[in-house]
């Protein structure tokens, strides 16, 4: 009888879909904003320079908010916003916190709205329809805009191009956000270029020194480590101040679990380099 030496080969992770990770969604959302404070936005300001140049100004008023907010009521308006006064700007986290409520069943804050999901608005109709149609992630999108025509110091046409290169070879060879980051990071002129010549992805640990990570890793390999930077990513995007009592000590709890095993993987490693290190010292005296 023999028996089969094939390793077995896990499934490529499937996209988990983001329904409000889409430029159409958004704009739902922002117009429920408008249609609920139109009498009192008004007062101050037209529906038409609200919608004008794909909702630009109440992009800027809503991130305006989140300031507002996040400076403790001491951040000043921009020429951009400063027809909007700060009662109204109180009615506009108010009303739009309650859309997020009832819309996103809580799973969204207003600051991750205004500081992550917002943000698709500005993005090329190339990414908004990769969006749309669920070929990439919120965090994906935000990485390849990026690769504008600004940052690039190329035309619309070539950086759409660019982009499309990019987004093809993350497809295809199943990049994680922290891959795809990094690759963007070596075009634009932010990370060594000599990771790509070599064909291998550097990455910085708390140490400051270099890890390298080969690009043909295992799917398994590729999961585990999609897991951790999604994670980080999401847990760097929650208002903490938003979180009720019990979130909090839910989520600590987890997160004091998995640090816990994390020291516990560490313990056993230190022990077993120590080990190794008793073994090679006595290997000498042979």
């Amino acid at each position: 009888m023999t028996t089969s030496t094939a390793k077995y080969k896990p499934k490529a992770r499937q996209r988990r879909l983001d329904p409000f990770a889409c430029p159409i969604k958004i704009t739902n959302l922002l117009e429920q904003l408008i249609k609920e404070l139109s009498p009192e936005l008004t007062k101050h300001i037209t529906i038409e320079e609200l919608r004008k140049n794909n909702y630009e100004l109440l992009v800027h008023i809503l991130q305006r908010a989140s300031n507002f907010i996040r400076s403790g009521s001491k951040s000043k308006p921009n020429r951009k916003t400063d027809k909007i006064p700060n009662y109204i700007l109180l009615k506009i986290i108010d009303t739009m916190k309650r859309i997020l409520v009832k819309e996103t069943k809580n799973r969204i804050s207003f600051r991750t709205f205004t500081d992550n999901y917002l943000r698709i608005i500005a993005c090329p109709e190339d990414i908004k329809e990769w969006l749309r149609s669920n070929k990439i992630t919120l965090f994906e999108a935000l990485q390849l805009k990026r690769l504008s025509a600004e940052n690039l110091e190329v035309s619309e046409l070539e950086a759409e191009s660019i982009r499309s290169s990019f987004f093809n070879k993350h497809i295809e060879e199943k990049w994680i956000i922290h891959r795809l980051r990094e690759e963007i990071d070596i075009k634009l002129g932010k990370a060594p270029s000599q990771a790509i010549e070599n064909n291998q992805l550097q990455t910085t640990n708390d140490n400051n020194t270099f890890a390298v990570l080969e690009p043909d890793l295992s799917i398994s390999q590729n999961f585990f480590r999609e897991q951790i930077y999604s994670m980080i990513e999401m847990l760097n995007s929650i208002e903490i101040e938003a979180l009720t009592n019990e979130e909090q000590n839910k989520l600590l709890t987890q997160v004091d679990n998995v640090v816990l095993y994390i020291q516990k993987i560490l313990k056993r490693q230190k022990k077993l380099a120590k080990e190794q290190k008793l073994e090679t010292i006595n290997l000498g005296f042979l």
